[in-house]
């Protein structure tokens, strides 16, 4: 052979090869595993209910506090009455209602209530 085609032939051969010699050998290329998004889900966790006289009691430092603040509020009447209902029937055996007038007495406060 002549020296014509073997110099354009290792060119050819260097240029090939160099991608293959570029390639690290430390960190191997590891296949990836197809995405299944409904099976890699996290499952979040479902906020907890309280428990009805926790709630009420939860709601009562919540409007006793707010009846504090807004002392000088032209519906201050209305949340104390909706206060002692609500007191008056969580002790007893109607803590969904209790819980519904205390937040009746702080939603007339304008206050959201939390839980």
């Amino acid at each position: 052979m002549n020296m014509r085609m073997i110099v354009p032939i290792a060119v050819g051969a260097m240029l090939l090869a160099s991608p293959v010699l570029a390639v690290d050998i430390t960190n191997p290329v590891r296949p990836v595993a197809p995405s299944r998004p409904f099976m890699n889900k996290p499952k979040t966790p479902k906020p907890r209910k309280m428990v009805p006289t926790a709630e009420c009691a939860a709601l009562q430092r919540q409007l006793d506090m707010e009846i504090g603040r807004h002392a000088n509020s032209p519906k201050i009447e209305d949340a104390n009455k909706m206060r002692e209902e609500g007191r008056a029937a969580c002790s007893g055996r109607d803590q969904r209602g209790g819980i519904m007038k205390l937040q009746q007495g702080l939603q007339a406060l304008g206050v959201k209530p939390k839980n």
